[in-house]
């Protein structure tokens, strides 16, 4: 009895290797699409391929650049000439970094997620009860921020958000605005679409000197420090990336750099260089007020470019 049963078993096992890979096996299909992720017949001149898996229920698609770097991870449910449709995770990477998710239900973002160095920074849609963190009108980690709002009311009719503004340090109030839309990367100040404005948080540092605080050799000796002292990372070098980082430090009243931090990420080759550079900084000439020298928080451009 028990050899029939191992006879049985093995033929049951032959059996299945037998018929498993071809009815588990998946299609698969590699395509060139445009900017738009609609299949085409021939590259275009940005090169974009992509790597279809045909599953029973939705597609899933790996898009990469012309150099073979992955851009997105897509799951469809259908794709074609004219066609695409999104549903489900859909993940963004800017050179081998994840940027963005968007998830989608029948072709309609229902979630936005924005990371910075590969860890979440903001979701939207924002609910009333969600706290926003922000630095320099930047939204910023929680442990980076100066200010948070707390979305109190959402007006359904007018499409703004009520929201109270507290100074972190001290928890006080500063006041209550309305806004439209909150969007990462770029600051409330430079959205249209933001109704109201917010007034400086009294945290410590002036934002209203007598005088400002001065680099060693001004404007001048800021520039030849930059150009002098910056290294441009060399993967980043390497897969021709450029960009822009927005650093936001403190002046403090000695005249060191203290409290360094990324207000306008582009990736993190390009983020800690910029927070290495401004920290190698030698001391300012301090801003002063009434006489006497004051904490100042000052913000600053650093471009990586390649020509």
């Amino acid at each position: 009895m028990m050899k029939r049963l191992g006879i049985s078993l093995l033929l049951l096992t032959a059996a299945l290797y037998a018929v498993s890979p071809g009815m588990l096996a998946a299609k698969q299909k590699k395509v060139f699409v445009n900017k738009d992720m609609h299949i085409i017949a021939q590259p275009d001149k940005y090169g974009v391929y992509a790597k279809l898996t045909y599953e029973k229920e939705y597609i899933d698609a790996k898009v990469y650049n012309s150099r073979d770097m992955l851009v997105y991870k897509l799951r469809l449910k259908e794709i074609s000439e004219d066609t695409i449709v999104y549903d489900g995770l859909q993940e963004h990477y800017f050179f081998g970094e994840l940027n963005e998710t968007y998830r989608y239900v029948d072709n309609q973002v229902v979630e936005h997620i924005s990371f910075r160095d590969g860890k979440p920074i903001f979701r939207e849609p924002v609910a009333v009860g969600d706290t926003v963190w922000f630095l320099q009108g930047y939204i910023v980690y929680p442990s980076e921020a100066n200010v948070y709002g707390v979305i109190t009311a959402y007006d359904e009719h007018a499409g703004a958000y009520s929201v109270s503004l507290y100074n972190k340090s001290k928890g006080e109030l500063i006041e209550n605005k309305r806004f439209a839309n909150f969007a990462y990367g770029v600051s409330y100040a430079e959205q249209k679409r933001v109704l109201g404005s917010i007034t400086s948080a009294n945290d410590g540092v002036n934002r209203l000197p007598d005088k400002l605080p001065v680099f060693p050799g001004a404007q001048t000796g800021l520039y030849k420090f930059l150009s002098e002292n910056v290294q441009y990372p060399y993967k980043a070098q390497q897969l021709g990336m450029q960009g822009k980082v927005l650093v936001s430090f403190v002046v403090d009243k000695d005249g060191s750099v203290t409290e360094v931090t990324v207000v306008k990420p582009v990736h993190k080759l390009f983020n800690d260089e910029a927070v290495r550079l401004i920290r190698k900084m030698p001391n300012w000439e301090s801003g002063m007020k009434d006489g006497s020298p004051i904490r100042c928080r000052y913000l600053l451009p650093v471009n990586f470019s390649l020509h």
